[in-house]
């Protein structure tokens, strides 16, 4: 019998990942915590250091890495004199640190037998290694051996923990942990011990591994086409094993099980032979095949045979029949690097905590595989996002492997699993994540805003949201009688404040007006809570609302629900189709890709059904089991009647039902596919293969009820099966008699995107199969009224009722107006829905009007999970609901001891950091060179300084939403924020055709300008305000190539510049650049300046603004775009006393295609006194009368919307792409143009749309009014410009824009087109003015657009005029804006 061991305690501390929770957080969210070498540890750059013979300084290459930069120890805890914490190696102290965290975590009692087995480096003892030493004698300790330090560690481990036992040293290279763990197994077989520690700890310095190039591709998994090399590691990892019987008789907290591991040494059979055998020997002790094991964790190092070997072995010892993609591969080096000798233990304690929290992890910037030959029938696949880990038939527990390749040849594989038995799995992700809720309550309005006065200054002087949150939620708990109660949620400081701020307003409003008030973040309060008045109604919609990634994160956040999932059915993988929801592939997939399987998803009604079904029944546990909101009552549209009753536990088991749907012909060919039971009706002939014309369409038709009941009498073959409003039904019958319908009432209506045949006479014939399907043991449940369109009543909780009334809904009409009005009659107030989506929540809202309600809805395409339900706890907490917040908060931690004190920080100078050339074909011959102890150049100067370090930080946190003390980048988020290709060094590299370098826009942005210009502009250097370049995310100059001109002369100046378009950048859509973004990007013109000396004369004083420009845009955006150059030239000047206009023009090519030209460009640089007096833009008489002389036009709406105003919401809705969520179900595009959507959320310049009117306008085309708030904290203030900190004209461009693709959604215009985009209408100069400011402060901005030209040919497009007013003024003015619809394959050809 196999002896199998049990992690019972482990703790990591990795680069910038501390401590285990902050490490599981990182490998679920893909976070990558790669920095620059610490300027503490830097070496190579200062003078009289060495550089390497041989050594490029302009060329060498300086990853980055997972560095440490310093980590705390507590002298007093470990009994350590502060005094003389310097005389311990930090890889001891690191040792000791994660040692004892271990220990703690596995919550063992002193005095045990416990063993300290241990890997650490030996000393090298090679030339460089040498010579290293005789440079420096700091650097390693030639007296402090392995075996000294661990037994240091042991001694203080066994003095903290009175424990006993032996202490162990391996070293196997990066195989030394597997070698631990075999010494583990032996000593605890034996009963030698209680409990072995292994442990490993890495510090990359001048002894550091060598054997393998530094990365200079992306950095992600080393498999990936784009990686090139290794990423540099550092930290260390302790583990705590039982033998696994005793862990499980001591009800130990049981992380993983190790079944097996094997070992080869050294074998004579190539390295892919050697993996392959090592898998095989694995799985035979372990006694599991290939298809038991749901994800390997591989090496990668990053070295190209290696990384070849490794797979071929792998993929050998994995493939079965039938295999594609069963298995998930990942590396931990993809979030901290290589850390060779700990390369085992990171390994480890990752995929343990992926069985213990039961997910499949992502793997950070992948795109697709190196040699894809090689993979050829591979059975792996690699996750871009993680996913729950669900249990396919036949599977009664999740196992991993862990793959291993050593310097030394040997290799290694390890197989583990998770322990059944561990109940309680609970984790802190919950209560970590960075969306907060803080709840504040009061009798009255003036207290209820004193108490967000004090909550403001707590969140100003808090150093922890986290915890000020648990503060603020433990005194409302104190408050919970009172009558009022407010929801403040933000992500971070800066919106918490802002949502605080608005909150002011939107409380006073509330009570004036007795409306509720909800921001668009989901901060929310309402005057009149409802929860007193009325009870709660929990809605279940039509199980037809599913999507690709519903509710992908709520099994990490809620992980009872894995419990739940499997108790109701017994192949949860199947049930909730987790290969479709989160779909698998060997390259990342694409946006179309992702849309192709999201419409298969749809065409598959089966699917749509049960998965809609299976996250209503985890849901309803969600709100039950952890927030503890009880419904009075409930309800079902369509086919949610009877996942009701699953999510409400009267029907406990969805096994029955679960075999039934995927063996019975119903869901197959009956009321799907073939549409059997509509052919038996109408006696139509067999269609097996379902070719041929469909025999039966549903359309959504927005009429009255009455008027197409009548249209019906002259149909035989049409049905009316659902009324959802008293405007809005469904029809469903033969497709060409629906079409006649549609005619003859000439109404707005559209394919409904659910063809099965549902809630009509035809149903009948089924009825005896819906008995079966319905037919399930029941469970009473009292406390809830449960109601059914069967007779709109309540149904009785017995097991044949049950079946005949659920079965009797689904044969007959639905009325969901009476359904509703029944529910609401009883008392029913607050109606939360309960499943993807949020349709029966906005027909709740239609059907009810202006009777008190509310609806709340909690899982919404597009919405993060978690903050889906945060909002839906803000307004429930509002609404005084009883609801149980304590799961999202920590406990209130006591206040700090003494102790903390003596928390001492530890510096890691003894591991400095040299850089290597990477092409070196021979490391151990590097020798030093006198003639290289010289300072580094300008281009090298700046790596691993505290310079650049600040420029990258605050790139990042420009608008980062996450921790702003840490220095991680999260893969596929965020990146926006810093243009650079993050597969850069952060090394300026100037070709020869390079006058300024990416460092040197920064320093020109942001730092000092002489250090661009040279020595001559120092005496600009200390003036706060000059012309400079925006700071990141809106910098878009990469590099200068040209530039001209002569000090003090403004009648000519030349600049060349080019700017790097990232394929994944924070603003752009589907790949294209925004029209405010290519109006931004001539800002070389801003370095030409700096360089012509104009702050020579305004010393600080003047600040530069842009006037006018005739932008005409000569032919449309490409679909590729790699590299955007700018050409900038000064054609005139007017001085004057005190200020200075210059006229310029300029020119942009795209890939080296002329695109757009410039000009009529002006700016000048003005006083704080002139801008204030600015009288805005001015209309004057002669355009006045112009615009009354223009003829009234008719452009009929292609699509008819109710609503004429829109919130930021539906916005939102707009910048996802989703235009039927916000215009109305008539504008369901389903797929077809999913290219049209407004920019991503950060880039919106609108938040609000006050009117439309289709008719308005001096041509009669339309007037469209809006308003974007600004607030002092807004980002672009940020950035642009330091110092001088005023909204981006482009801006207001990129605003107006939007605004003109709003209305162009809004009238319909889509419908022409398959697969369009917008483009910029070419050869339209469009005019564009600014004679005002926007500086930091709060106030509205807004527009108001008239339409001048509108037609569908010889394409769909629109032109407009656009008014931008703020405060009083007139502040610019855009003529002349056009955009078109294009179709992709247009382009194409």
């Amino acid at each position: 019998m196999t002896v199998k061991l049990a992690i019972v305690g482990m703790d990591a501390f990795f680069g910038t990942s501390y401590g285990l929770d902050n490490f599981e957080r990182s490998i679920y969210e893909a976070t990558q915590h790669f920095i620059p070498v610490p300027s503490t540890r830097y070496q190579g750059t200062q003078q009289n250091q060495p550089i390497l013979e041989g050594q490029n300084s302009q060329n060498d290459e300086v990853s980055l890495g997972a560095y440490i930069q310093d980590f705390e120890i507590d002298a007093f805890h470990f009994k350590i004199p502060p005094n003389d914490l310097d005389k311990y190696d930090p890889e001891q102290l690191l040792m000791l640190k994660v040692i004892d965290n271990a220990l703690s975590d596995a919550n063992l009692k002193q005095n045990k037998k416990i063993a300290i087995v241990t890997a650490i480096r030996e000393k090298e003892n090679s030339e460089i290694n040498s010579k290293f030493d005789a440079f420096n004698q700091q650097v390693i300790d030639n007296e402090n051996n392995p075996s000294e330090k661990t037994n240091t560690v042991f001694q203080k481990i066994s003095s903290l923990w009175n424990i006993s036992g032996p202490n162990l040293t391996v070293n196997v290279e990066e195989n030394s942990i597997f070698e631990a763990l075999e010494i583990a197994k032996m000593l605890l077989t034996v009963g030698t011990v209680d409990a072995v520690v292994v442990s490993a700890v890495y510090l990359a310095g001048l002894d550091c591994d060598r054997t393998t190039d530094t990365n200079t591709g992306k950095l992600t998994l080393s498999y990936d086409c784009n990686a090139s090399g290794s990423i540099v590691g550092e930290g260390g990892g302790a583990i705590v094993l039982k033998l696994h019987e005793k862990a499980h008789h001591d009800q130990d907290r049981i992380y993983a099980v190790i079944d097996a591991v094997s070992f080869i040494h050294k074998s004579s059979a190539t390295p892919e032979k050697s993996v392959r055998q090592t898998c095989q020997n694995a799985f035979e002790k372990a006694g599991v095949s290939p298809a038991d094991i749901g994800y390997v964790e591989v090496f990668a190092s990053g070295v190209e045979q290696q990384d070849e070997a490794e797979i071929q072995g792998l993929i050998e010892a994995y493939r079965i029949p039938n295999s594609e993609f069963i298995c998930a591969i990942g590396s931990v080096k993809t979030n901290i690097g290589h850390t060779h000798i700990a390369s085992g233990i990171d390994s480890l304690i990752k995929t343990a905590l992926c069985l213990y929290n039961r997910y499949i992890p992502a793997t950070p910037q992948w795109s697709s595989p190196k040699k894809p030959e090689i993979w050829q029938n591979s059975p792996f696949y690699v996750p871009t996002e993680s996913r729950p880990w669900l249990l396919s038939t036949g599977l009664t527990k999740r196992v991993a492997a862990i793959n291993s390749l050593a310097n030394n040849c040997t290799f290694a594989h390890l197989i583990l699993s998770e322990d059944t038995s561990q109940e309680d799995r609970s984790n802190r992700y919950l209560e970590q994540t960075p969306f907060y809720l803080f709840p504040i309550a009061a009798c009255d309005e003036s207290a209820l805003l004193e108490k967000l006065d004090v909550l403001e200054q707590s969140i100003k002087n808090s150093s922890s949201l986290s915890t000020t949150a648990s503060q603020t939620f433990a005194a409302f708990q104190s408050d919970s009688q009172a009558t009022y109660a407010l929801a403040i949620v933000g992500h971070n400081q800066d919106e918490l404040l802002r949502e605080i701020q608005r909150g002011r307003k939107g409380i006073s409003n509330a009570f004036a007006q007795g409306k509720e008030w909800k921001s668009p973040s989901g901060s929310y309060f309402t005057a009149k809570p409802l929860g007193k008045q009325g009870t709660i109604a929990f809605v279940y919609p039509g199980a037809l609302n599913s999507f690709i990634g519903m509710g992908r994160k709520l099994f990490h956040l809620f992980p009872k629900i894995h419990d739940r999932a499997s108790k109701f059915v017994s192949n949860p993988s199947l049930f909730f189709r987790d290969k479709e929801l989160y779909p698998r592939s060997l390259n990342k997939l694409s946006k179309r890709q992702l849309e192709d399987l999201e419409a298969k998803l749809l065409n598959d009604p089966l699917a749509m059904q049960v998965t809609g079904t299976g996250f209503s029944v985890l849901l309803t546990h969600i709100l039950r089991d952890y927030f503890q909101v009880e419904p009075q009552a409930a309800f079902g549209y369509s086919m949610g009647e009877s996942t009701m009753l699953y999510a409400l536990n009267v029907w406990t088991s969805g096994e029955d039902v679960s075999n039934f749907v995927h063996s019975s012909e119903l869901f197959k060919t009956r009321l799907v596919g073939a549409k059997n039971t509509v052919r038996d009706y109408w006696g139509l002939p067999d269609n097996p293969n379902n070719e041929g014309e469909a025999v039966w369409h549903s359309y959504v038709l927005m009429a009255p009820v009455s008027a197409i009941s009548s249209c019906l009498e002259k149909e035989n073959r049409v049905y009316l099966t659902n009324i959802n409003t008293p405007t809005e039904v469904v029809i469903a019958g033969e497709p060409q008699a629906c079409l006649r319908v549609i005619a003859a009432l000439n109404c707005e209506a559209f394919r409904s995107p659910a063809d099965m045949v549902l809630h009509c006479d035809l149903m009948l014939s089924e009825y005896d199969d819906l008995i079966k399907l319905n037919t399930s043991p029941v469970q009473n449940v009292s406390r809830i009224n449960f109601y059914s369109s069967a007779n709109y009543n309540l149904i009785p909780l017995e097991k044949e009722s049950l079946a005949h009334n659920i079965s009797r809904g689904f044969c007959q009409r639905v009325d969901f107006p009476q359904l509703i009005n029944r529910v609401y009659e009883d008392g029913a107030k607050i109606f939360i829905e309960i499943g993807p989506g949020n349709t029966c929540s906005r027909w709740i809202a239609d059907n009810l009007k202006q009777k008190e309600h509310t609806t709340v809805s909690i899982n919404r395409r597009g919405s993060d999970d978690f903050t889906a339900i945060v909002k839906a706890l803000a307004q429930l907490l509002s609404h005084r609901v009883s609801v149980d917040l304590s799961p999202l908060y920590s406990s209130v931690q006591e206040s700090v001891s003494k102790k903390k004190s003596l928390l001492k920080t530890i510096t890691l100078e003894r591991y400095p950091i040299i850089p290597v050339a990477t092409n070196s074909e021979d490391l151990n011959i590097v020798s030093l060179s006198a003639s290289n102890l010289q300072p580094q150049q300008k281009q090298l100067s700046l790596v691993g300084s505290e310079k650049l370090q600040t420029s990258v930080r605050i790139a990042n946190n420009a608008y980062i939403e996450n921790d702003s003390s840490k220095i991680a980048v999260t893969a596929d988020k965020e990146r926006d924020f810093y243009d650079a290709d993050h597969s850069k060094n952060y090394v300026s590299r100037k070709p020869e055709n390079v006058v300024y370098d990416e460092v040197d826009v920064l320093e020109f942005a942001k730092g000092t300008v002489s250090k661009v210009l040279g020595k001559d502009f120092e005496v600009i250097d200390p003036y706060l305000r000059r012309v400079r370049l925006p700071n990141p995310p809106y910098l878009f100059v990469s590099r200068v190539t040209k530039i001209a001109g002569e000090r003090g002369e403004y009648n000519t100046g030349f600049i060349e510049t080019e700017y790097d378009f990232p394929q994944d950048a924070w603003y752009s859509v589907d790949g294209h650049i925004p029209l405010g973004i290519y109006e931004e990007s001539a800002q070389g013109f801003l370095l030409l300046l700096g360089y012509l000396g104009t702050d020579f004369e305004n010393q600080g004083q003047r600040s530069f603004r842009l006037l006018d420009l005739t932008a005409t845009f000569l032919c449309e955006q490409p679909e590729e775009i790699k590299t955007v150059r700018y050409t900038v030239k000064i054609n005139s000047y007017v001085r004057t006393n005190y200020n200075l206009i210059v006229f310029f023009t300029c020119e942009c090519f795209i890939n080296d295609k002329l695109f757009l030209k410039v000009s009529g460009g002006c700016a000048g640089l003005f006083s704080d006194e002139e801008l204030e007096q600015g009288q805005g833009i001015i209309i004057s008489a002669r355009d006045e009368k112009l615009k009354s002389q223009i003829q009234k036009q008719n452009f009929p709406a292609l699509l008819f919307c109710e609503k004429s105003t829109f919130e930021w919401k539906d916005l939102l809705y707009l910048s996802q792409g989703n235009i039927a969520a916000c215009f109305g179900d008539r504008y369901q595009q389903n797929g077809l143009n999913p290219s049209l959507r407004l920019p991503p959320q950060k880039l919106l310049m609108i938040d609000q749309v006050l009117s439309v009117d289709p008719k308005g306008g001096a041509a009669g085309l339309g007037l469209v009014t809006a308003q974007k708030s600004v607030e002092p904290d807004d980002w672009y203030f940020l950035c642009h410009f330091q110092n001088d900190p005023t909204m981006p004209g482009s801006l207001m461009v990129e605003g107006s824009s939007q605004l003109l693709q709003f209305y162009l959604l809004f009238l319909g215009l889509q419908t022409s087109t398959v697969d369009g985009r917008f483009q910029i209408v070419p050869q339209r100069p469009q005019i564009v003015r600014f004679r005002g400011q926007v500086t930091p402060t709060s106030g509205i901005l807004n527009y108001r657009l008239e339409v001048i030209e509108i037609a569908l040919s010889p394409k769909p497009f629109i032109i407009a005029n656009v008014d931008v007013f703020f405060g009083d003024k007139t502040i610019a003015y855009v003529k002349n804006l056009g955009w078109q619809l294009t179709e992709r394959h247009e382009n194409a050809s």
